[in-house]
């Protein structure tokens, strides 16, 4: 669960700064590596990570296209942002995460 919740946070980060709501699964991976090594964590491979995004899809929390290549798949939040952010909020290593994104907004 650690690491869907890392994705959640990823994408939130990610939309939260880009105009778009909808980006390339390769650049939600991307997002979630770089959120993994500020926080020192070991990430998943892009196998793995491609697994969680389906999870998180089944439970209506992403939405993800279909496609050929993975990395290419169209990716979205399939709840609001803010919807995360509230969850998320009671633990402090993702509040601690979520704080950080607060500043830049």
């Amino acid at each position: 669960p650690q690491h869907q919740q890392m994705v959640l946070c990823a994408a939130v980060r990610l939309f939260r700064t880009a105009a778009r709501k909808e980006t390339a699964l390769g650049v939600l991976n991307d997002q979630y590596t770089k959120l993994c090594k500020e926080s020192k964590l070991k990430g998943l491979t892009s196998g793995e990570f491609s697994g969680v995004c389906t999870v998180l899809a089944d439970l209506t929390l992403l939405k993800v296209g279909p496609g050929r290549e993975d990395r290419q798949r169209k990716v979205s939040l399939g709840v609001h942002a803010d919807d995360v952010v509230f969850a998320l909020q009671g633990v402090n290593f993702f509040r601690n995460l979520i704080g950080e994104l607060n500043k830049g907004a």
